[in-house]
């Protein structure tokens, strides 16, 4: 079989006639039917029973359909791997982030690749872990980079990037910063980003409040935390503006949790230019971040 025949077979299951495979695959019903009469022969098997409403899947059918997803992703890393053997004049490279290194290092990282690439489409995508690892490994995404351990992830290349503590703040007027009598925190709704990752020191899931508020927009979860009574978690470095204004002050609390990161990419890719620029830029804005002084104003 010819990665062509698992095509033929995936579309006409897909569609459920031969009349509607035949215009997906551009092609008239007639030769539709004799190259799919020549693959049952050719398989010395049935491939789909004709009935009034169209052709159903045949239990061979269905499992070269089911097969033939590895088989797919594996020919889209090696046409991606392909295309990235290119010099940075041109091309495209697919980026992954997780809502937080959103934040903290992408907008650095995309101004410096445009410097230094010519004509090339950076193609940015914001989720979540394990769906960010997924277009990975099916080669829908180049990079990703985002709340991980590098070493979890022995069938890719991992490079770690930054870790950061995790600071509880609320606005500089908030009730728990003047009551002389001491307000109980968990009276209050907290805010924080969705609870995944590689966190150590405890459970993000875990909240000093049962009131809680899960969001990954940050610009959000600031402005409802400067204009309410809510109290906002997430590592200290997304603060950093705000502390240093006086506009949100840190809650000094028991829980101490740090976060780290790391950029995943298939191991095949590593050298080729775009990825390796990638790389680099993460890894010279991982070095800065650790450099920081987050108590300096900004």
């Amino acid at each position: 079989m010819e990665t062509a025949d698992i095509k033929l077979i995936r579309t006409i299951a897909e569609h459920g006639s031969l009349t509607r495979a035949a215009e997906s695959l551009h092609l008239s019903q007639p030769t539709l039917s004799k190259k799919l009469a020549r693959l049952e022969s050719q398989l010395n098997s049935r491939l789909f029973y004709r009935s009034p409403t169209g052709v159903v899947a045949t239990e061979i059918a269905r499992y070269i359909v089911a097969s033939s997803h590895s088989i797919q992703a594996q020919i889209m890393r090696i046409e991606r791997h392909v295309e990235q053997l290119s010099e940075l004049a041109t091309g495209e490279i697919r980026l992954g982030v997780g809502p937080i290194i959103e934040q903290v290092l992408l907008p650095e990282l995309a101004l410096r690749f445009v410097e230094l690439t010519g004509n090339v489409r950076l193609s940015i995508f914001t989720d979540h872990a394990e769906k960010l690892l997924a277009r990975l490994h099916s080669a829908d995404l180049d990079v990703i980079a985002g709340p991980f351990r590098a070493s979890e992830h022995p069938d890719l290349a991992g490079f770690p990037l930054v870790q950061d503590s995790f600071a509880t703040v609320a606005r500089a007027g908030h009730p728990i910063f003047h009551d002389k009598d001491g307000v109980d925190i968990k009276s209050f709704a907290i805010a924080s980003p969705v609870p995944e990752g590689a966190v150590t020191g405890g459970a993000l899931a875990q909240s000093v409040s049962p009131k809680q508020i899960i969001c990954d927009n940050y610009a959000l979860l600031k402005n409802l935390t400067i204009n309410s009574d809510c109290i906002c978690r997430a590592p200290l470095y997304v603060f950093r503006e705000e502390l240093g204004s006086g506009s949100l002050r840190e809650i000094k609390t028991d829980n101490t949790l740090t976060w780290e990161s790391a950029c995943l990419v298939r191991p095949e890719s590593v050298e080729t230019p775009l990825v390796k620029l990638i790389l680099n830029l993460f890894s010279e804005g991982g070095q800065r971040y650790a450099q920081r002084d987050v108590n300096e104003s900004p």
